[in-house]
């Protein structure tokens, strides 16, 4: 990694702040969707460990960290929040972080935690039953 050598020679690595796979071949994963089975223990700078997922890699190597919606999961600067995480705000649309870490989807959900998120309007989002869509999307 620009002309270092990094310990361990096989699955993830961090260099400099930045993440990077090493293939069994023992080449950086670069321009590709891969997912991670060797994590190597390392974790993001708030803590969490990093997951074994599916993550893409920029052309210099570097794992792109998900932010927001990603499949069924909401990430947080690539660390996916825990479970029971409550309400979260992403972009104009509302989702429910379950006992799973998953969002839930097409079901109804009393809410136990907002987060103290509020609607447009300025209102806090009320302790009280909604509706998820297919996509999770909280239809108020």
């Amino acid at each position: 990694v620009d002309g270092t050598r990094v310990n361990p020679y096989y699955g993830l690595v961090k260099h400099e702040g930045n993440f990077y796979y090493i293939a069994d071949n023992a080449r950086i994963v670069k321009n590709k969707t891969r997912y991670i089975s060797t994590t190597n223990g390392l974790k993001y700078d708030n803590g969490q460990p990093v997951q074994k997922d599916t993550y893409e890699f920029d052309a210099d190597g570097k794992m792109i960290l998900p932010n927001g919606i990603k499949g069924n999961y909401y990430y947080i600067e690539g660390a996916r929040v825990p479970s029971y995480y409550g309400l979260v705000k992403y972009q104009v649309d509302f989702y429910y972080i379950g006992s799973n870490c998953s969002i839930v989807k097409d079901k109804k959900k009393y809410l136990t935690t907002t987060n103290d998120l509020t609607f447009d309007n300025g209102d806090l989002v009320p302790h009280k039953t909604y509706y998820f869509d297919a996509d999770g999307k909280m239809v108020y």
